[in-house]
């Protein structure tokens, strides 16, 4: 699942971190869940589930998904929890205990030196980090379950489920697009990133549109229209306007009436007021 340039050297070890097609993957997120979850009968597929767990490697793939499961119980997000020594932890205990009794660094790294062994295990605990993601320690395309951290979460937050065996056959169809939803061997993703940045990075600001043809205001000075779009771009795109001014003629309404209808989108709907629908069976034909 690499992605390489054609002298074979790896651009990403995996294809946008995730190996997800982002064509294939538009039902991944948290907003089509509840979609997705009142349709789990429809989606389910009994025949390739029961194909896919027959994998030798299926149970340890799922003791694996397990054991980071248990870790993020117990200790927290690692991309959340500060990065501490088991000395840290120890420190923070003495002060604890020392009560309004102020220590030196000195005084702490020498009850650190003397505690015993047992003691200086249980501080480490703590420090265990938490063990690689299934997806990359399994390739999620050959795996079922090997998901990514990302919808690992989101099935995790989404609990609208009463029964225990509802949320399993969500998680088994959740699971089941994820690796349908990976990027084919073989994809052209190289050609596809230069053609739909290639375009837009040609073009130069809109803002100069009005002096094409004229060299001495030699508009190629200006940004680039793509770094145009990221700083200026709208979040909330709305419907596009234009004022037409008109010349002070006779009948001014009327005219102005019959060019906002030429120029504005006409449906059948917009035509129609009723439609009837007549049937007749006629059985001899009238010759």
């Amino acid at each position: 699942m690499t992605v390489r340039n054609s002298d074979k050297s790896v651009i990403q070890f995996l294809y946008g971190e995730d190996g997800l097609d982002i064509s294939k993957a538009q039902f991944l997120n948290k907003k089509q869940l509840q979609f997705l979850s009142e349709n789990v009968k429809t989606l389910t597929q009994d025949e390739l589930l029961q194909q896919l767990k027959k994998d030798p490697d299926q149970a340890f793939v799922e003791a694996h998904a397990e054991k980071v499961k248990e870790w993020k119980n117990s200790f927290g997000n690692p991309l959340e929890k500060k990065r501490k020594s088991p000395f840290s932890y120890f420190a923070e205990y003495v002060k604890g205990r020392a009560g309004d009794t102020v220590l030196s660094r000195g005084q702490i790294e020498r009850l650190w030196r003397e505690a015993d062994d047992e003691v200086k295990e249980s501080f480490m605990k703590p420090c265990v980090p938490c063990p690689d993601p299934v997806a990359s320690t399994y390739q999620p395309d050959a795996h079922f379950g090997a998901i990514n951290e990302r919808i690992d979460q989101l099935l995790e937050e989404f609990q609208p489920f009463r029964k225990k065996k509802s949320k399993k056959e969500f998680h088994n169809v959740m699971k089941l697009k994820s690796m349908q939803s990976m990027c084919a061997p073989g994809e052209p993703v190289g050609l596809l990133a230069a053609q739909s940045i290639g375009e837009p990075s040609t073009q130069m600001t809109l803002n100069t549109f009005h002096f094409a043809g004229r060299g001495e205001m030699n508009v190629t000075l200006g940004i680039p229209r793509l770094r145009e779009i990221l700083m200026m771009a709208s979040k909330n795109i709305k419907t596009p306007s234009m004022e037409i001014p008109f010349l002070p003629v006779p009948n001014l309404e009327a005219k102005a009436s019959t060019l906002r209808k030429l120029l504005n989108r006409v449906v059948i709907s917009d035509l129609l007021e009723k439609i009837d629908v007549t049937t007749v069976l006629q059985v001899q034909p009238v010759r």
